[in-house]
């Protein structure tokens, strides 16, 4: 293109200059602008090195005489060659920057298009729309040929286009150059949203109105949060203005920034007067710089009995207490101290502690009083009972029979006397802190025997059932006379509140935990339980009859007799002990008493599974408690050779290897035989009867000769323990291979039978520990 134009340019100058005899360099110069101009830099160039080197030629050209021609055509030729470049960089200069325009337009135009989160539109002078991006898209819910052609009121509610809003927004921008507001907008689908909307003018260059740009954002979720932090900030000040205690914050300086109402009370100044101040007008001087300095972030301002001295306004002190805690509101600290006047708590408990010392005082002289006129009234009442005896004896001479019925009742009358004082006198020794209790290793089943032949009589007497079939060969912590004396009382109590045909039974139990209903810690425990049919308590009354003189049923009792000391002293002497004493009753149904002692950790001591077993207390009461009894009895020898074949197999007692089968088995076939008899008696019998008792002491025996055998053979409680879990594991395997019948209580059967097996592992395990 640049030859073409110059070529054209030189040969017109050819042309023409014969005819008007003139210099053409102008049509050198239009050639070379032209083809800056289309082509380009690299184009006017060219067109520049073809002006010059045509201009040559013609500079060569035969003239004529004047010689100014010539030199006129060696000025021309600079001067094209000079302007020329000149006009070829000028013009590659403006097409550059209209490239440069051209494509900052289109990037803007491009990000404008690609913003979502912001709706970005343009206007007419009319307010309709022009330009659409995606952001306005996705905002509105209108495409972009939905939307252009429009006016822009569109997306205003019906209320807003009624009142003629959006032109009134146009009018403002138009004469401010922008407007801003805040309000509803309507989608297409007709929810609302609330939204930011800025609009500006845009005018050309002469300043004429040229149409407006409008930049929307949905603010919806920001006004929902904003509206729930007012909500919020209101609860908290409605809170804290009527909070009962005294509220002030502070900020990093101590000064106070917030002074609730009951603040204002407390310290006799006005928020207003308080706001500013330093908190140590109020507040021990310093507490809040060593909170400040201690970086924590909440605790209790120390002081003495809990409270530190508080400043009011007028000077007058008073104790108060106090919660200190910081929080972060952006980069600044508050400080937060939450006060409570403790005046009248204070003068509350120091008459508390007046009455409290009084009240010890007197109860310290009336048990003193007590425990002396207690041992003062049991001498002559010793005297009256000694010389009825002896009186009884015939020493001052024959008696008639109705002189000896008299003596016997005075004799009766006295002891029951003695037996009331004794109570009184424990009562006071306990309360008076003077009652000895030893803590000595004791064996269980002692106490509770030598407690059962003492009642023994009593229970005979008004055909009451007593046994303790199943008392665990464990040792205790304890005194032996003292818990003779509770179980003494636990009977006596089982007894008289027992109706004739009634059942008594004693059972302990083991425990590894906390027992249940007390405040003791990790065992292990023994619990010897004391279970009846009597009458029973009412729920609302168990803790009550722990008091001192309190009877449930004053009626029954006062048939019966008694204090209403006896248990208020029994769980005090179980408490001396470590121990404690604990009731479970139902009404009509009986009651059970428990106290727990400390059991003494011992290799022959075993403790069951903590599943509270439902012992059979009438005939029939655990249905199939019979058929499993039978069916044991009958595959015993099924169930011994199995188990003698995992015993001399087993790795924990590698001597079984070596044993004959005798040997091996040992008392354990009987010991399964006798098992099942037991079951069979206990759902039979009920209640333990004499007969279950019977069956008990054969179970004693095989089990303590099968522990001497085992320890004849140099086995170790352990290696005894593994024998037994074996055992179980056996009889529980045959159990499940069995259907029971439809109404068999399996599970309580099971739990009862896994009861006295463990009962034979304990008088194994001990006897094996007692001969090694």
């Amino acid at each position: 293109m640049a030859l073409a134009l110059t070529a054209g340019a030189l040969a017109l100058t050819l042309a023409v200059r014969p005819i008007v005899d003139r210099n053409m360099i102008g049509l050198l110069l239009g050639a070379i602008t032209l083809s800056a101009w289309y082509g380009g830099l690299r184009a006017g160039l060219s067109a520049v090195s073809f002006s010059v080197v045509g201009g040559f030629v013609l500079f060569l050209l035969p003239r004529g005489p004047q010689a100014e021609e010539y030199a006129a055509d060696a000025i021309g030729l600079g001067v094209v060659s000079v302007v020329g470049v000149f006009v070829a960089w000028l013009v590659h200069r403006v097409e550059v920057h209209r490239a440069e325009l051209g494509h900052r337009e289109l990037h803007f135009r491009e990000m404008i298009e690609a913003v979502t989160d912001y709706a970005i539109y343009g206007l007419d002078v009319g307010g309709r729309i022009v330009t659409w991006n995606l952001g306005a898209q996705r905002l509105s819910g209108y495409s972009e040929a939905e939307a252009v052609g429009e006016h822009v009121s569109l997306l205003h509610t019906t209320e807003e286009r009624e009142r003629g809003h959006p032109d009134e927004v146009l009018r403002e921008a138009t004469l401010n150059g922008r407007f801003t507001e805040e309000g509803w907008r309507v989608r297409k689908d007709g929810t609302r949203f609330w939204a930011s909307v800025l609009i500006s003018a845009i005018r050309a260059p002469d300043g004429s109105l040229s149409g407006f740009t409008k930049v929307t954002r949905d603010l919806t979720e920001r006004r929902r949060a904003e509206e729930e932090l007012r909500d919020r900030e209101a609860r908290l000040a409605s809170i804290v203005g009527s909070a009962m205690d005294a509220i002030i914050t502070t900020d990093d300086d101590h000064r106070i920034v917030l002074f609730n109402r009951a603040a204002e009370q407390m310290f006799g100044v006005a928020a207003e007067e308080a706001l500013g101040t330093p908190v140590d007008r109020f507040v021990p001087a310093g507490q809040m710089a060593e909170f400040a300095e201690s970086g924590g972030t909440a605790r209790t301002v120390p002081g003495s009995r809990g409270a530190f001295p508080a400043l009011r306004a007028d000077g007058t002190q008073f104790p108060a207490e106090a919660t200190i805690s910081t929080s972060a509101v952006g980069e600044q600290r508050l400080i937060t101290l939450v006060l409570r006047d403790v005046t009248e708590r204070m003068l509350a408990d120091t008459e508390r502690e007046r009455l409290l010392t009084e009240m010890e005082a007197s109860s310290r002289a009336k048990s003193e009083f007590l425990a002396t006129m207690s041992h003062e009234l049991r001498t002559p009442i010793n005297a009256i009972v000694g010389y009825a005896e002896l009186m009884e004896l015939g020493i001052g001479g024959d008696l008639s029979s109705t002189h000896t019925d008299y003596l016997r009742r005075v004799r009766t009358s006295s002891q029951h006397l003695r037996g009331l004082i004794d109570d009184v006198l424990d009562m006071a020794r306990v309360e008076a802190g003077r009652l000895e209790v030893r803590a000595g290793e004791e064996p269980l089943i002692p106490a509770v025997r030598q407690a059962a032949e003492l009642v023994a009589p009593q229970s005979a007497m008004r055909n009451v059932t007593l046994s303790e079939a199943d008392v665990h060969p464990v040792r205790y912590r304890g005194d032996p006379d003292r818990v003779r004396q509770v179980l003494v009382n636990l009977l006596g109590n089982a007894v008289k509140f027992t109706p004739a045909g009634g059942s008594i039974s004693v059972r302990s139990r083991v425990c590894a935990r906390k027992p249940p209903g007390t405040g003791l810690g990790e065992g292990p425990w023994v619990g010897v339980e004391v279970r009846d049919t009597g009458i029973g308590i009412p729920a609302d009354e168990i803790e009550r009859i722990f008091e001192p003189f309190t009877q449930v049923d004053q009626a029954y009792t006062r048939e019966q007799g008694g204090t209403g000391l006896g248990l208020a002293i029994s769980r005090r002497l179980a408490r001396r002990m470590g121990g404690d004493l604990t009731a479970r009753s139902e009404p009509g149904e009986g009651s059970c008493f428990t106290l727990w002692l400390p059991a003494i950790p011992a290799p022959e001591l075993v403790i069951p599974p903590e599943e509270p077993v439902r012992w059979p207390m009438r005939p029939g009461e655990v249905a199939g408690l019979s058929e499993l009894g039978r069916m044991l009895s009958e595959r015993v020898d099924e169930v011994v050779r199995r188990w003698a074949d995992r015993l001399a197999r087993d790795p924990v007692i590698p001597d079984a290897a070596g044993l004959d089968r005798a040997q091996l088995e040992d008392h354990v076939a009987t010991t399964l035989v006798e098992l099942g008899k037991e079951l069979m008696t206990l759902d039979e019998g009920g209640g333990e009867p004499a007969l279950l008792r019977d069956g008990t002491d054969i179970q004693h025996l095989i089990a303590t000769r099968h522990g001497e055998q085992r320890a004849r053979l140099g086995w170790t409680p352990a290696q005894l323990r593994r024998e037994y879990d074996l055992l179980r594991d056996e009889v529980e395997a045959l159990l499940a291979t069995v259907p029971a019948s439809a109404d068999a209580d399996r599970s309580t059967a099971h739990a009862i039978l896994q009861r006295l097996l463990y009962r034979a592992e304990e008088l194994s395990t001990l006897e094996l520990s007692r001969t090694t």
